[in-house]
């Protein structure tokens, strides 16, 4: 008789580490897991919903089954030059608002035009998130939010400063408990610091902003989700 039976759970993937990943039961207890073959829809990504087994010894447990997507965040790259490929990029999945970050230094209507085009195209809710208010002067931040009217269709943008806290009530308001959302956003935009404000606290690193051009190093490498104070 087996001792030591196999439970099927159901579980949320909050980060992804290459070929391993990391699951929340509902209890709220954090496994590493792996990914069984033959997964249908492909491999799973930040915010999936799985079914996983282990046994009460097991320490990694293995995902085998993803529940239907209501939203999948993914990007096109290009992939064989040779055969004019188009690699599609998975980002996350279940996500309900797309934060598109952007700053004084970093806007670009255009850019900003892809990723309104990706979070449409997901089935999340896009909002402008123009950053570092506190850098910025008032007549640049009434220019940009105006050039992001333009080409977004009367989609909400709030003006915000990880450092005075501008805009911060908003986003709260914004992201309700229970809600997921992503931030989108160059290198350097201030996405990690944002995220620390809305905490309260250090979840990620920052890097201090360049002197001669105003840019911060690439610090944010890994998909994650973050619960926040108040539940979203």
């Amino acid at each position: 008789m087996n001792s030591d039976p196999v439970a099927s759970v159901r579980a949320r993937v909050i980060a992804v580490h290459k070929n391993r990943w990391e699951i929340q039961l509902h209890d709220g207890r954090h496994l590493e897991a792996i990914a069984v073959r033959g997964l249908d829809p492909d491999l799973p990504v930040v915010g999936d919903w799985v079914t996983a087994t282990l046994r009460q010894t097991d320490t990694i447990a293995r995902i085998t089954a993803i529940e239907p997507r209501r939203t999948y965040l993914s990007r096109k790259r290009p992939g064989d030059v040779e055969h004019d490929a188009v690699v599609e990029q998975p980002i996350a999945a279940n996500i309900d608002v797309a934060l598109l970050a952007m700053a004084d230094d970093d806007f670009s209507v255009r850019r900003l035009e892809r990723y309104l085009t990706l979070a449409w195209d997901s089935g999340a809710t896009p909002i402008i998130v123009l950053t570092k208010a506190d850098l910025t002067s008032p007549e640049v931040l009434q220019l940009m939010a105006a050039d992001a009217q333009s080409v977004s269709l009367g989609i909400q943008t709030v003006v915000t400063s990880a450092f005075t806290g501008q805009g911060l009530k908003e986003l709260r308001e914004i992201l309700v408990p229970g809600s997921c959302a992503i931030v989108l956003g160059s290198s350097g935009v201030g996405k990690s610091s944002l995220l620390n404000a809305l905490a309260g606290t250090d979840l990620q690193n920052v890097s201090h902003v360049r002197q001669f051009d105003g840019k911060g190093r690439h610090t944010t490498t890994s998909r994650r989700l973050i619960e926040l104070p108040w539940g979203a």
